[in-house]
């Protein structure tokens, strides 16, 4: 038979161990932050701009002084960068950019990214509004490029 004193302590315990348990899971959970990668084609070979929001990234590219005549998009894809969970993204030109979390911080992301061959490692900030704009190699006689932004 054990005291009252003795089961009070021990479910005391139980419940320390419980919590430092639950506290040591949720401080394991790496922060996630999802990421629109559009992979576009840009060239003056024609004059087509599709989808047609990519008129916003032709806008952007001639006020920098970059002109071309057409912007395709050949996939989007929305993905969750971590730290020690990279995200991955197939390009056409069977190269695979790599995306990971380095830091996020007051709702501002600072992203890495990695494509063989092209891009040893690139740093960027990705924030609540706005792209980020990466040439990521030539294709189709054009240029192969990464719109980055956080997803909605």
């Amino acid at each position: 038979m054990t005291r009252p004193g003795t089961r009070r302590l021990s479910r005391t315990l139980l419940l320390i161990a419980g919590l430092f348990v639950a506290g040591t899971a949720a401080a394991q959970e790496e922060p996630k932050v999802p990421v629109q990668v559009d992979v576009v084609v840009v060239s003056n070979q024609g004059s087509e701009v599709q989808p047609r929001q990519l008129a916003q990234m032709k806008q952007t590219f001639a006020s920098q002084g970059l002109r071309f005549s057409s912007f395709r998009q050949l996939s989007s894809n929305r993905v969750e960068v971590a730290r020690n969970t990279p995200a991955h993204v197939s390009l056409p030109d069977g190269k695979t950019a790599t995306l990971r979390l380095i830091e996020l911080k007051e709702g501002t992301a600072r992203v890495s990214l990695e494509v063989p061959g092209v891009i040893s490692s690139m740093e960027t900030k990705l924030g609540r509004e706005g792209t980020v704009y990466q040439k990521v190699g030539e294709y189709q006689g054009g240029n192969l490029v990464l719109a980055l932004s956080a997803a909605k």
